[in-house]
C-alpha cells in the first residue's frame, strides 16, 4: 500500500495537498486497523480439543473482516485516483506509465471483485464464495502479463507485447559442471 502511495505522489507531481491527503488516509486506515486488531484480540478464544486431534484450536470471531474491508477501501481510493489521472492525461503520459496504469487498473478491478465476494461470504453466512485460490492465480497472471507488456515496450514491439519470440532454457551437459544454453524459437 505504501508503494502505491509513492507511485500516486510521483504520478501527481508531488503536490502537497495530495501528499497530506494520502498521509491522512493512511493514518486513518492504520488507526482503524489497530482498533480492529485490539477488538479482535479481546474476542479471540483458544480451547483444547482432544476428541480427534491434539492441540489448541482457535475460535475466530467475525470481526476479522473489518481488517480486509479497511484495506480494500484505501486501495479503492488509490485506484480511483490513478484512474482519474490516466483518463485525464492519457495522451500526454509516457507509454510505459500508461500501460502500467491501464493493466494495474484492469487487474485491480478483477482482483477487487473477487476479494469483495470473499468479504461478503465472511460477513453473511448465506453466501459462500471461496475465491482465495483463483485470486492468487489471477495475481500471478497479472504480474506475468504486465512483465511481458513491459518487455514488448522495451523491445519496441507494442503490437505483440504478450507473447515470447524466443525462450532460453539452461540444460546440463554430460560433464555435469557446465551449463549449456539452448534457445527455442
Amino acid at each position: 500500500m505504501m508503494i502505491m502511495a509513492v507511485r500516486l505522489c510521483s504520478l501527481y507531481g508531488h503536490r502537497k495537498l495530495l501528499i497530506w491527503s494520502l498521509r491522512g488516509l493512511l493514518f486513518l486506515a492504520f488507526i482503524g486497523l489497530i482498533v480492529t486488531l485490539i477488538l479482535f484480540q479481546r474476542t479471540f478464544q483458544t480451547f483444547l480439543y482432544y476428541e480427534f486431534l491434539q492441540g489448541c484450536w482457535g475460535i475466530t470471531p467475525y470481526h476479522a473482516w473489518y481488517l480486509r474491508a479497511i484495506m480494500l477501501l484505501v486501495e479503492g481510493v488509490f485506484v480511483i485516483l490513478m484512474g482519474y489521472k490516466l483518463l485525464s492525461y492519457h495522451n500526454e503520459m509516457n507509454p510505459v506509465i500508461t500501460m502500467l496504469a491501464r493493466d494495474s487498473i484492469f487487474y485491480f478491478l478483477v482482483i477487487f471483485s473477487f476479494l469483495m465476494l470473499d468479504l461478503i461470504s465472511d460477513v453473511d453466512a448465506r453466501f459462500y464464495f471461496n475465491l482465495t485460490i483463483p485470486t492468487m492465480c489471477i495475481s500471478t497472471i497479472a504480474v506475468s502479463h504486465m512483465m511481458m507488456n513491459i518487455r514488448g515496450l522495451i523491445m519496441d514491439d507494442p503490437e505483440h507485447t504478450n507473447h515470447l519470440q524466443t525462450l532460453e532454457f539452461a540444460t546440463r551437459t554430460n560433464s555435469g559442471s557446465e551449463i549449456e544454453m539452448t534457445e527455442i524459437e
